[in-house]
């Protein structure tokens, strides 16, 4: 059953369907869609016909892709919700509508509801109100069985917890129970019976009576319905009680809503009514899943929480299922390369793959918790350990004891080792039960696993250092299909429990186990350099251990941390590697070549050889014939390799082990040609590639080279590469040329003396008999490396000779109409074509250019526009949630056309924290990036401000301390709705909510967890900050536009107002669009205006935090004008073309 979203109605919805359900009310419709995390009203229709002839109009107000919700009212004057979920809309869009659908209902009162219909395909909405197809007709039977449409519908919301036949309940709803109900529970209390069915009455939606009697325990399941969901109370001979949720799949939909909703309160509900503990809770679609096997379980089945559900069998990963979840993590990488390392994981045994430790801060973390759900789902058993510092101390500061440490160690009196075991059982059961409500199956081990002897008793107290570990509890957990979670509590051989750090334990675990993947969880997310305070991504012990040890800024925690992990993997075999990572990148450390955090490896000292024979022959022939592709397939001999290879100076680069093979060929005053990149698994898994590759960077100002289409490591290539160009077989790639004509250049003499094989490069057919991979050929050198140019770095360029050409798709709300104000007055950009489903075919106001008429543009039409090459860039200027079938539409088709293909600025907040995206704040991350993009994310306006707030300050900002960013912003930040019309019946803007619905007064609104403080965080943390978590609320007034924010900062050290004001003005001092001053920023002052403000600087005092103040238009600086300079940046532009500075 669904997961409750947390998306909400907003209050004008609430007022407009309150009116709409009204008497004399001649609404028909009110079309509901999620827009900037909330369900609110977006078109309204009127009564025009009967209720079917009506019901079949609605496709004209809905989109072929974009999900929706309709509140359908008929003749009778009942509403119905249509749940519409077209099949090309995103799987992610799909989940969050299917999860916000029950909040919808509930939130405008489930009783003026009577019906749910799901459609899936806007054509079911048939002009012919009689057919027996029409949806008002097929829907009209509440117990239809479950269709396939919404078992497709259901099985969105159960991606996650899908994979074997149980369902855990994660909404509560309480109904009340009839009087029969209540008779029947005193009745097995008093033992009466000890059988009690109950059923849930679809109309009054009160739990009733179904049947009660005395059965034996091999006699339950015969008595349980199997057509139908229903709520069993068993009363054990031993006087326990058991309490079976069981949910058929042939029931229908709103039954297991209902019976869904409920089965969690009902239980507690029994509980605290009649004073009895039920001792087990099952969930089970089959009540024939109760074997003998599962009755021995409920004879002596455990004490743990009821909140933990327990499972009847043990569940296989399902291969469809297993597909989806592959299909999910394609939005971190490739499906090869995700495919390739869980063939690795998978080939490990199970206890062998992956041992990680989890800080206490994050053991309930949403990203950690749905990161181990995927991995469990995908049939992958790491083992879980965890700490719980944080909780400790917390609870001890509660219970008046004053945490001590020696050396680092916390000093473990009998009080405190009584609070730490109770913590830790509850964190390790808290943890459990957040992976089972994902339908993951967790096992708790708190205990039993490390035997300790005292580490000093006397000077430490009950501190344990780790003598023995018990494996025997994991291997029983990872054969039942559970994932082992453990803690770091230890026991003496006669009983006496001992603190251990879990950092330690980790350690003695992974000694044990020796897994591949060893994973620290923290908050930072890896190791940074105490200078330059970089993430440091690479280690390699045997190279780097000695001299990384002597440098100044190891010391204290980073030095025992380094000492720590050598000495861990000294005792494991050179394939195991440590990680230290955040929980939100566990799966791209996993399922990446590039990775995420530090990454810790033994490894071997690489060398550097110019001579077959000194590397040795037969070993370079074992790895030729292993993974080069030309030799394995027979085309080519190690021989004749080496041959070719001695023609011209060459260099060999690689480890000790041969993990990695790099061949450099460099002629006297030629460009060098790396003739071979040869990695095994071990070279990939363990980082090896990356020092390797360091080194040829540090020896090689410039370098060619060619790749397979069928590589492996295609995508690494890519990465690696300034610029590439690809043809059918492969791609030729390079970094380190100046300018176009230094690669075409290049390119001839490669031709012209046979370097690299001409099927690689952009030039004509190659020779007759010649083999080739190319399936057509490029017009000329110039032309062909001029289209394919992967730009990572900026090249100089002439001014175009024409206008660049671009279409905007969402042009009719307020940051539409901006942008469409600055396209008029670009130079060098036409606007060629605009979007808005209501206004097609009329003429767009405001630009005068050229007369440009609006479009009904979907996915499909921007396809084509980029297969013919119509535009040079797409603006998205388009609701949260919807942009990705319009960018996939695109990419697919960029194929079908010559060059890199257009680019995509997308303003919504879809594609920010996507890695293949480039984030757009020019001011803080660079233009160099986003020079060689073509696909940009514009940030959001509240995350923008508190960027621009925030960075100077990341040096001084207290450790362990965050921001705290206070932001208010003007109406017009809430959008625009749609419906309204004119005089004339044109479509108007107008804001979703003004000054009069807001009775002059500011509204607070999202507290917590806001998208724009997770922005800002995410990308701050990229200036080398380590991990920056901002506290940011935001409050919507009563003026139209224009946001002013406060930042509060705490500070590491004491600062002056005028060195905090120097720090600005040196980080800005050549932004032209950024301006600082001494008073404090206001609305007036900000709006209309195409910059950024700052001032009002004040510091503490006792100087312990600054105070500094922020403004910027939110349609302009934080939405179009921000906009256009990405746009005029990626497209060659002057960056500020158009804008007024």
């Amino acid at each position: 059953m669904s997961v409750n979203s947390g998306i909400q109605p907003t209050a004008a919805l609430a007022r407009e369907f309150e009116a709409a359900n009204a008497f004399g009310s001649s609404v028909r419709c009110v079309k509901v869609e999620i827009v900037d995390e909330e369900l609110r009203s977006t078109q309204s229709t009127e009564i025009r016909g009967d209720e079917k002839e009506d019901y079949s109009n609605l496709y004209k107000i809905l989109s072929s892709d974009i999900p929706a919700f309709l509140l359908f009212k008929q003749d009778n004057k009942k509403f119905r919700i249509i749940h519409y979920a077209p099949e090309t809309a995103s799987i992610k869009l799909k989940m969050v509508y299917s999860s916000s659908r029950a909040g919808l209902e509930k939130h405008l009162g489930s009783q003026f509801f009577i019906k749910t219909d799901f459609v899936d395909d806007i054509k079911q909405f048939s002009d012919d109100a009689e057919a027996p197809s029409h949806p008002f007709n097929v829907i009209k039977e509440s117990d239809k069985p479950y269709s396939e449409k919404e078992k497709r519908l259901n099985e969105i919301d159960d991606l996650i917890k899908s994979s074997s036949s149980l369902s855990k309940v994660t909404q509560s709803i309480k109904f009340g129970w009839n009087e029969d109900v209540t008779q029947a529970l005193n009745g097995i209390v008093n033992g009466e019976h000890n059988f009690v069915q109950c059923a849930i009455d679809m109309k009054t939606e009160t739990i009733i009576l179904e049947s009660t009697k005395s059965v034996e325990l091999s006699a339950v399941r015969d008595n349980i319905s199997t057509e139908e969901p229903r709520y069993t109370l068993y009363k054990l001979s031993s006087g326990e009680y058991i309490f079976i949720y069981t949910c058929p799949p042939k029931s229908n939909i709103r039954s297991r809503m209902l019976y869904s909703s409920s089965a969690n309160n009902l239980p507690s509900s029994i509980q605290s009514a009649f004073s009895i503990a039920v001792k087990k809770k099952f969930e089970t679609n089959d009540p024939a899943e109760q074997t003998s096997a599962a009755r021995r379980a409920l004879a002596g089945a455990s004490n743990r929480s009821l909140s933990v559900t327990s499972r009847l069998r043990t569940s296989r990963p399902d291969l469809s299922h297993r597909d989806q979840l592959l299909h999910l993590l394609s939005n971190i990488s490739s499906r090869q390369e995700i495919e390739r390392y869980l063939r690795v994981f998978s080939s490990t045994t199970n206890k062998n793959f992956a041992v990680i430790k989890v800080g206490g801060a994050i053991t309930t973390s949403p990203d950690l918790i749905h990161s181990l759900a995927v991995l469990h789902k995908l049939g992958l058993h790491p083992i879980v350990l965890h700490g719980a510092g944080p909780q400790l101390n917390q609870k001890l500061e509660d219970a008046g004891v004053v945490p001590d440490y020696i050396d680092g160690i916390r000093i473990t009196d009998a009080k405190t080792l009584q609070v730490a075991r109770e913590t830790f059982l509850e964190e390790n059961l808290r943890m459990c039960d957040e992976l089972e409500k994902l339908g993951s199956r967790a096992r708790p081990i708190p205990a039993g696993v490390f035997t300790a002897s005292y580490l000093d008793k006397e000077k430490y107290g009950f501190v344990g250092k780790i003598d023995k570990v018990n494996k025997e509890p994991i291997e029983a957990a990872i054969k039942a299909g559970y994932l082992p979670i453990l803690t770091s509590i230890a026991e003496t051989p006669d009983g006496q429990l001992l603190n251990v750090n879990a950092d330690v334990a980790a350690g003695e675990l992974s000694k044990a186990l020796e897994p591949l993947k060893i994973v620290y969880l923290n908050e930072k997310g890896g190791l940074f350099h105490g200078v330059s305070n970089e993430l440091i991504e690479t280690i390699n012990l045997d190279e780097e251990y000695d001299s990384l040890m002597k440098e100044e800024w190891v010391r204290y925690g980073t030095k025992l941390k380094l000492r720590e992990i050598k000495d861990l993997l000294d005792h494991l075999p050179r394939s195991s590697s440590v990680a230290i990572i955040s929980a939100d990148q566990l799966q791209k450390e996993l399922f990446t070549d590039s990775g995420a955090g530090t990454l810790i490896r033994r490894g071997y000292k690489l060398f550097k050889s110019s001579s077959i024979e000194e590397v040795g022959a037969d070993k370079l022939r074992k790895v030729l014939e292993e993974r080069e592709p030309e030799i394995k397939s027979g085309l080519k001999t190690a021989s004749e390799f080496f041959d070719d290879l001695r023609q011209h100076p060459y260099t060999i680069y690689g480890d000790e082990p041969h993990d990695v093979v790099a061949i450099v060929s460099h002629p006297q005053g030629e460009i060098p040609v790396l003739r071979a990149f040869l990695p095994s698994t071990n070279g990939v898994l363990n980082n090896v590639v990356e020092n390797v590759w360091a080194q040829l960077r540090k020896n090689y100002r410039k370098l060619f080279w060619a790749a397979r289409a069928d590589d492996e490591l295609r995508a690494w290539h890519f990465e690696k590469a300034d610029g590439s160009f690809t043809r059918a077989g492969g791609s030729l790639f390079w970094y380190g040329a100046q300018s176009i004509s230094e690669v075409e250049q290049t390119v001839k003499d490669f031709e012209n003396k046979g370097r690299i094989e001409r099927s690689f490069l952009p030039v004509g057919p190659p020779p007759a008999g010649k083999r080739t991979f190319m399936s057509s050929a490029r017009p000329s050198v110039s032309q062909a490396v001029k289209m394919q140019m992967k730009a990572r770095r900026g090249y100089a360029t002439e001014a175009p000779s024409k206008p660049k050409k671009v279409a905007l798709i969402g042009a009719r709300g307020y940051t539409g109409q901006n942008l469409v104000s600055l396209l008029n007055a670009h130079p060098n950009i036409d606007l060629v074509a605009v979007s808005s489903r209501e206004l097609a075919g009329k003429s767009l106001q405001g630009y005068d250019k050229s007369n440009v008429q609006y479009e009904a543009l979907g996915p499909q039409e921007c396809a084509e526009m980029e297969k013919r090459a119509d535009v040079d860039a797409f603006i998205m200027a388009l609701p949260n949630g919807v942009c990705k079938p319009f960018v996939d539409a695109i990419s697919s088709a960029r194929e079908a056309r010559e060059g890199k293909g257009s680019v995509i600025v997308d303003l919504s907040a879809d594609m920010r924290f996507e890695d293949n995206w480039t984030y757009g704040l020019p001011e803080l991350y660079g233009r160099d990036e986003i020079k060689q993009s073509t696909r940009i994310s514009n940030p959001g306006c509240y995350a923008t401000n508190t960027q621009l707030l925030l960075a100077p300050l990341l040096p001084y900002l207290k450790q362990n301390n965050q921001p705290t960013v206070f932001g208010m912003s003007g109406y017009s930040g809430a959008g625009t709705k749609t419906g309204e019309k004119d005089s004339n019946g044109v479509p108007v803007t107008l804001p979703k909510i003004d000054d009069v619905a807001l009775g002059g007064a500011c509204k607070p609104y999202a507290l917590t967890d806001h998208i724009h403080e997770r922005e800002a965080g995410f990308h701050l943390s990229k200036l080398g900050a380590g991990g920056v978590n901002v506290a940011f609320t935001p409050v919507v007034g009563p003026w139209f536009q224009g946001i002013v924010s406060v930042a509060s900062v705490p500070l590491e050290k004491d600062i002056r107002a005028a060195d905090v004001r120097k720090l600005y003005e040196d980080k800005y001092q050549n932004e032209k669009l950024v301006k600082f001053v001494s008073e404090t920023p206001t609305i007036p002052d900000i709006a209309g205006k195409h910059g950024w403000i700052g001032g009002g600087i004040q510091v503490h005092s006792k100087g312990e935090r600054v105070v500094v103040v922020g403004a910027l238009d939110n349609l302009l600086k934080g939405a179009a004008t921000q906009c256009m300079q990405n746009l005029n940046i990626a497209l060659g532009l002057d960056e500020y073309a158009s804008i007024p500075v």
